[in-house]
């Protein structure tokens, strides 16, 4: 008898440990290993479970957007309790204004959004370190959201204080939206290159019957896929390399479907009205790209400008990209995942960084404390870069906090 439940549990189990085995090889082979998809289901998970959500490649949920009357957009708060009743994240600072709050605000994209995100924590720690912020209560809002580019930081940081908040330090993380974004949504559709990220799609007529139903069937896929992502998070699935390995076939098959629904969304948009379309760009693609980047250095100084006004710290950062020659030593693995096979993507980024370079001394000279952190993985061989845009993974971002804290603690915040 006892040789028999051996026999049944030995054929029970060898065939499923051959699965597990050859389940872990081909997640190793073909998706990153099992570290890599944990990280990808956990991006997915944390858009309803974790403030904003970590954002990945191409585009966001777009029923995460709500059009808004002065920042072109912000996110729903029906759906994320996390965010506020503004359309932001993080702590309320317009309610927190005591002689001991100390309320930090960060500002930019969606790679700002993805380092509040994942460095909150750590940054409340760092700066309650500090002997000067020793005795604070440290607040941390979030008014960066995946797709704004300036002006909107400019604007989001003007209505904040317009409402009464204060704040004590500013970090605006950027550059990637400004210079590339408009040129491969706006422009190519004949939208004002200074209107916000997808605002045909915002402003669009949603009474063509087609389009709805495309809109229900993106949903329902993006939900889909959060849905699995949880499940799959479970304590005994997420252990399983057959579960990670179906998990991320059947993910792909999801993210392939959103993906073609929102390339059809985007080839359904007919003629746009004047108020869609905006001012006429009337420069070829290099002049616009110009006037963009010269754009975002006077939204800075600007902001530098508000910031004496206000006597808040105000400190800019100038994000990496993968496509700025000699930034990084790309990987195997980030030269077929992080490089776009959209022509002309790469030049134009490296082309508009060049422009966003050629302004960091005038910028200086304005009196801004600006970071060029460009460079920062120039000596990082590992995997950090995940998508064909600008996104970096914990491990990036544990990099950028380094070199933002240090450049805070000697400029903005040093020592007594």
């Amino acid at each position: 008898m006892k040789r028999r439940i051996i026999y049944i549990v030995f054929l029970v189990f060898l065939p499923l440990a051959i699965l597990e085995f050859g389940s872990y090889v081909m997640l190793a082979a073909l998706f990153g290993g099992p570290g890599r998809i944990r990280e990808s289901r956990q991006a997915l998970v944390s858009v309803d479970f974790n403030q904003s959500g970590l954002i990945t490649a191409g585009r966001t949920k777009q029923y995460q957007y709500i059009p808004h009357p002065y920042l072109g957009f912000v996110y729903d708060a029906t759906y994320n309790a996390a965010v506020s009743p503004l359309g932001f994240v993080g702590d309320d600072i317009v309610a927190r204004g005591s002689t001991r709050d100390y309320n930090v605000v960060i500002a930019g994209g969606s790679v700002a959004a993805n380092f509040f995100v994942l460095e909150s924590l750590e940054i409340r720690q760092r700066l309650a370190a500090l002997p000067v912020l020793s005795e604070k209560q440290i607040n941390l809002a979030c008014v960066a959201i995946a797709g704004y580019k300036q002006p909107q930081q400019l604007l989001a940081v003007n209505y904040l204080l317009s409402l009464g908040a204060r704040i004590d330090l500013l970090i605006n993380i950027d550059g990637f939206n400004e210079i590339t974004l408009p040129l491969n949504d706006n422009y190519p559709n004949g939208v004002f290159v200074f209107y916000p990220t997808m605002w045909k799609d915002l402003t669009a007529d949603l009474g063509d019957a087609r389009k709805r139903t495309l809109l229900g069937e993106l949903t329902l896929a993006d939900e889909a896929r959060t849905t699995l992502a949880g499940w799959f998070s479970s304590a005994l699935l997420d252990r399983s390399m057959i579960a990670n390995l179906a998990w991320k076939l059947v993910d792909n098959a999801l993210a392939g479907k959103s993906r073609n629904l929102v390339n059809e969304l985007e080839k359904s948009v007919g003629t746009l009205t004047s108020f869609q379309k905006g001012p006429p760009n009337e420069d070829d693609r290099d002049a616009v790209q110009e006037r963009l980047a010269e754009n975002w250095a006077v939204s800075s100084g600007i902001l530098s400008d508000l910031a004496k006004a206000g006597r808040f710290a105000y400190v800019h950062v100038l994000q990496p990209n993968q496509y700025v020659p000699g930034s990084k030593p790309l990987s195997e693995n980030e030269k077929k995942t992080a490089i776009s096979a959209t022509p002309g993507v790469a030049e134009t980024t490296a082309r508009g960084y060049e422009r966003l370079a050629r302004r960091i001394p005038e910028l200086g000279q304005a009196g801004v404390h600006f970071l060029d952190a460009t460079m920062i993985f120039q000596n990082v061989r590992e995997d950090l870069y995940f998508d064909t845009c600008c996104h970096f993974n914990k491990q990036g971002n544990d990099i950028l906090l380094e070199a933002v804290m240090a450049f805070v603690s000697q400029t903005v915040l040093p020592a007594k």
